[in-house]
Order: structure tokens, then sequence, then C-alpha cells
């Protein structure tokens, strides 16, 4: 029986468990393993994010039980939480929930279950009230300024979820914006000339989905070329804003997310970003032919590092010709980082299509590895822009 083990033992048992099996863990321990039950306490206090899911935490219980357990949970975890997740939370818990204290959270996501159109504007203002140092901020809602206004010090604000925004939304008040991510209504609202004049702004996220937001990637680009250091796309056709992509003369890093592109707009765009280092492209086929791949290298001088990963490279890719690598890479100044991360078929041993690039992509400007680049995910049909700071 676990309670007989020794406390480093145990501790090592509940540090391997994942969060939900630790509540549970200490849910059930409370009565008949108390030594058990204070080191899963410790475990708990230790983590500054928690994820409070009250469809499956508090109402396997019910009524007065339920508060209890609840009451002794957060008394756990309130003095040390820094981050909280609230998942299937109704009025009702967010009304308890603000009897106890959490003088160490900065950051908040949620997701109401139950509630009407008022009742998101009641959950927000008692957020608001008990959490006012805030410093990053994602609703599964409408998002309203106007009461997000004391919110002083508001770094982060994600509000990706397809909801109707309150009109009249203003960003003045949030000076300390850092990163900003919005959904396709956002900018139908809010002015996008007071997102751009945010002083602190570094990261923009917006959903494109809609002509009308297309349609305004252009002006952005336009109103501040020279600070874009940093571009991702995930689905989009980003080709019919080429011309203001070309502007772009500071870009450094470009990534394509399930892209799809023609080869002669590709090349026009690499070929007249000066400082481009880095290009990444996850999911998708973005080469039919090897000669397209090499012509594109040839065309940016300045490229680093290029990142395939999860896309698929046929057998009959690779041309027999090696004239086309070699002078892509003969005169090029440094090595170029070619990172091959799973881009073979699903069915198919991955040693298979290692030993193809190793066997074909083999010159001494170029380092290829099989290790996955790390690339940050962006949500379905948004563009993400990164501002240089100075």
């Amino acid at each position: 029986m676990i309670e007989n083990i020794n406390d480093d033992c145990q501790l090592i048992i509940i540090n391997y468990l994942d969060y939900q099996s630790q509540y549970f863990l200490w849910a059930s321990s409370k009565f008949f393993a108390p030594r058990l039950h204070r080191n899963v306490s410790d475990v708990l206090q230790r983590k500054s994010s928690h994820v409070l899911d009250y469809k499956y935490m508090f109402l396997k219980n019910s009524g007065h039980n339920s508060n209890k357990l609840e009451d002794a949970f957060l008394s756990t975890i309130c003095s040390t939480v820094q981050h909280m997740e609230l998942k299937s939370v109704t009025m009702k818990h967010l009304q308890h929930l603000m009897l106890h204290s959490f003088p160490c959270i900065r950051s908040l996501e949620y997701k109401l279950d139950k509630v009407d159109g008022c009742e998101y504007s009641r959950a927000l203002k008692l957020l608001v009230d008990r959490f006012p140092g805030i410093t990053s901020f994602k609703p599964f809602g409408p998002v309203n300024c106007g009461i997000m206004e004391k919110w002083k010090f508001l770094e982060e604000l994600e509000s990706n979820k397809r909801s109707v925004l309150d009109k009249g939304v203003s960003l003045h008040t949030f000076q300390q914006l850092e990163h900003l991510t919005v959904n396709m209504h956002f900018l139908r609202t809010a002015s996008i000339v007071s997102v751009l004049n945010l002083p602190k702004l570094r990261t923009f996220s917006f959903s494109t989905e809609s002509p009308q937001n297309r349609a305004l990637l252009p002006k952005i680009l336009k109103q501040r070329p020279e600070d874009i250091c940093k571009l991702t796309f995930r689905f989009i056709d980003w080709t019919w804003s080429l011309e203001s992509l070309l502007l772009l003369k500071n870009l450094r890093q470009l990534t394509l997310i399930e892209d799809f592109f023609k080869r002669g707009h590709f090349q026009r765009l690499v070929s007249n970003l000066p400082v481009l280092e880095q290009v990444n492209m996850i999911g998708g086929q973005f080469w039919h032919y090897e000669m397209d791949l090499w012509e594109a290298v040839a065309s940016c001088s300045s490229l680093k590092v290029l990142n395939f990963s999860n896309t698929l490279i046929e057998d009959d890719f690779y041309d027999s010709n090696r004239h086309f690598m070699y002078q892509a890479l003969n005169n090029r100044s440094q090595p170029l980082l070619m990172h091959c991360y799973n881009t073979g078929q699903d069915l198919r041993d991955p040693a298979e299509y290692q030993y193809l690039i190793s066997k074909h992509f083999n010159h001494p400007n170029l380092i290829v590895s099989f290790e996955k680049l790390p690339v940050e995910e962006i949500p379905f049909q948004y563009t993400k822009i990164e501002f240089a700071q100075t």
C-alpha cells in the first residue's frame, strides 16, 4: 500500500502522475492516508499552474460535501497559484471561488458553462474584482474592455473564440499590452490603428478567415514594415498580399503552416527579403521538384536555417542531376542548416526517407538534421506578426 512506503518514494510516484490523477489522489487520501495526503498537498502547493475542471473535479460529489472538498483544495493551492485555468465553470462556482484569496495569481483563462450573454459580463466583473493583478488573460467568450480597464498591468490578451465582441472596444487603456490574439470579430469593432499604436506590442495574432480581415493584412504591413521581424501564416493564401510582404526588409523568420503556394510567388518573396535567416515549412506539400527548392535557396543568400516538418517528400522529388544543389550551395559564405523531420510516408520506416535525404542532400555547405525544430503553433487560418523591440 502506498501509505506504507517512505516519503521519498511517495513523492516520486506523485510527481509521475498527471495533474488530474494527483488531484484525485489528494481527494481520496484525505481520510485514509494522512501522510500521503500531506505529500500530495506539498506537491500541489509547489505548482504555480493549476487547471480546475469543475465537470470532473468537484461535481462528482454534490451539495455541502462538494463545497467542502472544493474549499479544502482551494485552501491548499491559493497561496502559491500564479496561473489558473477554469473549465466548465458556472456563475455559482465563480461566486464560491470568490470566497478565497489568491495573492500570487497573474495569469487566468476560463470557459463558462451554461451561461447566457449577460452573465459573461457578470462573470468578467467578478474575476476583475477578485484578481486585480492579472497580466495574462484568455477568456472563452466576449471581451468587455470597459470592465477590464482595471487591469492596468495586462500584458497578454488572447480572445480567439468565435463569439460576438462587445461594441466600442478600445485598447487605449492597456498600455502595457505586449501580446494580443484576437478572433475574426475583433477587428470589426476595434481600430487596427489602436492596436498598432500600443507602445509595447510585441506580437499580434489575428484571424484571417474572413475576406474583411484578410484585407487588413496589407494595411498592417504597410504601416509598420520596418518593425516586423517574424511572420507566421497557417493555412492562409498570402500571395494576394505579396506586394506588401515585399516591404518587410527586416523580416528574419518566415513560418508557413499547412500552406500551399506557387513556386514563383515564394521565390520572389524570399529573394526580396535581405535579412531573412530562417524559413519553417510545417505540414502540407511545398515542393514538387527538387530544382524548385534549390532555386529558392540560391535566391536568398541570407538564409541560415531551412526547416521541414511533417511535410511529405516523395521518392520522385529527387533530381538525378545535382547541378541545382551545387549551384545553390557552392558560393554560400556559411553552411545552410536543413532540418528534415517526419518527411516520409506515414507507413514507412523513417530510416528509409532519412537515407534518401542523406544520399541526395550531401554537400560541404549543407548540414542536415533529422531532429524536430520546435515551432510555435497558431490557430487555424490565423496570421501572427512579431515586432522587433527597439
